[in-house]
């Protein structure tokens, strides 16, 4: 059992969950992923860790309440205990020095592309990050971004942040550009 720090909605049915899992946040690296169950009867959900401390021993997910596993995550409490963490899993992204990084994020994957853009950062990279939902109240961390970001677009559906449209304004992002990026990492 691993105990709940913080549930917190972040934006409308978007959640994040801070886990104490001290032998995973010693491990994982950017890109790999968890695998939570929120009870013993629950189904097992792999989800993107958006962050961690290895200090406190706790890793930090993003997941949007989309059905009954997700909404079963979605009430737990500080204090609860999730059934299931495992991990980490998956390959980590590869961190090097490229030059210009491009993120590109929307949903919960705003969330999954900052530990990627925090390493490439430090690796010494040129990060342009580009965040994408429906509207300007569905886009978080932009704190987050800032901090680490040499650039920062936004695309919003309905306009009300950045450029109106959809993902596919990208190609209107890079052509904006000095140069194309060296390369470019999406999640969404």
């Amino acid at each position: 059992m691993n105990k709940i720090i913080e549930r917190t909605m972040i934006v409308p049915n978007m959640h994040l969950l801070e886990v104490e899992a001290p032998e995973i946040a010693s491990k994982i690296r950017p890109g790999q992923f968890v695998i939570v169950r929120a009870n013993d009867e629950g189904e097992r959900i792999p989800l993107s860790v958006a962050d961690w401390d290895a200090g406190k021993g706790t890793i930090t997910i993003i997941f949007m309440e989309v059905g009954a596993s997700t909404g079963a995550l979605a009430r737990l409490k500080a204090g609860d205990s999730v059934a299931t963490c495992v991990g980490p899993l998956g390959n980590a992204t590869e961190i090097g020095l490229y030059g210009t990084v491009m993120a590109v994020g929307g949903c919960y994957g705003i969330g999954s592309i900052y530990p990627a853009m925090r390493t490439l950062k430090s690796a010494g990279n040129k990060i342009i990050t580009v965040l994408e939902a429906r509207s300007s109240y569905l886009i978080y961390w932009t704190n987050k971004f800032a901090a680490i970001s040499d650039k920062i677009f936004n695309i919003t559906r309905d306009g009300s942040l950045g450029m109106k449209g959809h993902i596919t304004r990208l190609t209107d992002v890079i052509n904006s550009l000095p140069a194309p990026p060296d390369r470019i990492i999406v999640n969404g």
